[in-house]
């Protein structure tokens, strides 16, 4: 993440800066700026316009931006929930909250979300991302003291466990897989877990 974020601020030196989310508090209104993040919610509207939640890789702040449509699409853009994009606008600093105002050109995907969302970022950051499908990337394993699955990143040092959402999804402990997934809460034992919608391996 952080490798990209400073891809971005080389590749792009003669734009807007590039600001991390965290940063938006000290900007002024109307400052025209870059900012890079993860989409942790869409919301589309009858207008064509699109709202964003963007949360920043590291801290999980997040800022509102606004997206307009262009003339070919009939909505402002095409990201889903762990896109990581990049944004190009303008802030405006009133209520409710800091926004920023963008058109759809001077939006893009940095990268899906099967690439950009790592499990790390997930489990600091559920809150963001409860009820949202999605996909992600990682390791099935086994757990040892129950009958039931996780999904690990590679070191097996971040894993939520998983629920097949019907008997044709087929998961081998051991492989690497992209799940089409929900996140959800146990409230039974207020412990999180991925219900899988569907499973295919990462591409190659």
């Amino acid at each position: 993440m952080a490798a990209m974020t400073a891809l971005c601020g080389l590749t792009l030196s003669s734009s807007p800066p590039l600001l991390q989310v965290s940063e938006m508090g000290a900007v002024e209104d109307g400052t025209p700026l870059q900012v890079c993040g993860i989409v942790a919610d869409i919301r589309d509207f009858e207008s064509g316009y699109t709202s964003v939640l963007l949360a920043d890789y590291l801290s999980g702040d997040t800022v509102s931006i606004m997206i307009g449509p262009d003339s070919v699409r009939a909505t402002a853009v095409d990201f889903s929930i762990g896109d990581e994009i990049l944004v190009e606008g303008i802030v405006f600093t009133g209520p409710p909250r800091t926004t920023i105002f963008s058109d759809s050109e001077d939006a893009r995907i940095l990268s899906k979300a099967e690439f950009a969302m790592s499990l790390e970022f997930l489990c600091a950051n559920w809150r963001l991302f409860e009820f949202d499908r999605f996909n992600v990337s990682g390791v099935i394993i086994a757990e040892p003291d129950a009958d039931s699955l996780s999904l690990a990143d590679s070191l097996s040092e971040y894993r939520i466990r998983i629920r097949l959402g019907s008997s044709s999804v087929a998961v081998i402990p051991g492989d690497e897989a992209v799940l089409d997934c929900t996140l959800l809460l146990d409230v039974q034992t207020m412990s999180l877990f991925l219900h899988v919608w569907s499973s295919r391996a990462p591409a190659t």
